[in-house]
């Protein structure tokens, strides 16, 4: 069932050094109206999926953090942004411009108990040339390149509608380290992605095939 949270808008939920630069999308302050959002059917979180335990570098953060300026990159988007995370409080900031274009990801280890990886993204893209990654235990499942096509600021997207089923089938009842990533293309780049809702989808060892009637028949 579909059902609207109400955020409520407060500060920028993280703290930066006193050398850290403002952070913005672009380089520039530019927030835009913060509304509502439409949270649709959920899958099955991994640990901390909605990045709320803690920022990073906070001892309660479920992620990792790894980062080439000095800003903390979960937080609470509304006041850079103008638009609230997909789920809860906080995002996960791929990209970004603090003080220099951003080079970062969020590390953690998890039970993989689903087939799938999935996660709710919203881009900013103005140069088309930003390149997000996911990787298991330093294995690429998932590379991209964002495409200009792909500016969807303002609007929650996810992962498989865009780019299909990221499979991570190969790592099924195991732990290891999903890591999701962003590297910048060049020192003026205002590529970037907010991340949020990353789950698991569709059990370890579930069969999928094509649906006709004879499937279904064979059912019941």
């Amino acid at each position: 069932m579909l059902k609207k949270l109400t955020f409520v808008l407060i500060a920028l939920a993280f703290a930066a050094s006193a050398t850290a630069g403002t952070l913005t999308k672009d380089g520039l302050v530019l927030p835009g109206t913060g509304e509502n959002v439409t949270i649709g059917d959920r899958l099955g979180l991994v640990n901390d999926g909605s990045f709320e335990d803690g920022i990073c570098d906070d001892a309660s953060s479920a992620w990792t953090c790894y980062t080439s300026t000095t800003c903390f990159w979960i937080l609470d988007p509304i006041a850079v942004w103008g638009y609230p995370a997909y789920d809860g409080i906080n995002v996960a900031w791929l990209g970004g411009y603090c003080g220099d274009a951003n080079e970062n990801s969020f590390c953690q280890s998890i039970f993989f108990d689903g087939m799938y990886l999935d996660w709710y993204w919203m881009g900013y893209v103005g140069t088309g040339c930003g390149y997000m990654y996911v990787t298991v235990d330093g294995n690429v499942v998932f590379d991209h390149t964002m495409d200009l096509s792909e500016h969807t600021f303002g609007t929650w997207n996810t992962a498989s509608s865009f780019w299909g089923q990221i499979d991570v089938g190969a790592y099924c009842g195991t732990t290891a380290e999903l890591c999701l990533g962003w590297l910048y293309c060049d020192i003026a780049t205002n590529d970037n992605m907010l991340v949020d809702y990353v789950t698991l989808d569709t059990t370890c060892g579930t069969a999928t095939e094509e649906t006709t009637f004879s499937n279904v028949k064979s059912l019941y």
